[in-house]
């Protein structure tokens, strides 16, 4: 027995082919602004982001800090959630600076990556940290203040704010790496000076 299934063609109504181009047409529509915006952000990410990170790292820690800070790049991959920073430098003090002035942290390269969970948990998660060639210097004075005393005792006589007790930070920071460093102590009180490599 022989069964022949036959094709049977619907007549499409005026109202059913409307419809019909116009569920593709706002499929084609959201897929468009949808494709957009994933290079508007590759855009900004790659071209806008690093020059404003750059110049806003730099201002603003410089005037939390009291002390010049510079960067030498940024770099941002939008697409791999990564960060990369290179060639950061927090300089003396400016009553400090001297023909022999050492920065009092530096590093040479610093790379975040910043895992997918981040944006499914809505907290940070970092998946990798790799710092490259930091370096820190310290000097005790014959005053005994250290070159960074200042810092210290402006953290510790800030006042706490509301928020700080009630309600813990939440993040994830995983597979930290340090690459190579140096560590310089100038004790000038006793005469001491100790290098860390």
């Amino acid at each position: 027995m022989l069964i022949r299934c036959r094709k049977h063609k619907m007549k499409l109504t005026p109202i059913t082919r409307l419809n019909s181009l116009f569920a593709r047409r706002w499929l084609r529509i959201s897929l468009g602004i949808f494709a957009t915006l994933i290079v508007v952000f590759g855009l900004l990410g790659y071209f806008w982001l690093p020059g404003f990170a750059k110049a806003k790292l730099e201002t603003s820690l410089s005037a939390q800090l009291h002390r010049s800070v510079t960067v030498k790049e940024i770099a941002v991959s939008p697409y791999a959630l990564t960060l990369t920073v290179r060639g950061f430098t927090i300089g003396e003090l400016p009553q400090r600076v001297s023909d022999k002035a050492v920065p009092v942290f530096a590093f040479d390269e610093l790379y975040v990556n910043l895992s997918v969970m981040s944006l499914i948990r809505r907290v940070p998660v970092i998946s990798e940290v790799r710092l490259t060639g930091p370096r820190i210097h310290l000097e005790r004075d014959l005053d005994g203040r250290y070159s960074i005393s200042d810092l210290l005792d402006e953290w510790m006589n800030s006042p706490a704010s509301p928020g700080d007790k009630n309600s813990a930070a939440q993040f994830s920071v995983a597979n930290i790496q340090i690459d190579g460093g140096r560590i310089d102590f100038i004790d000038r009180l006793l005469r001491l000076i100790v290098f860390v490599d």
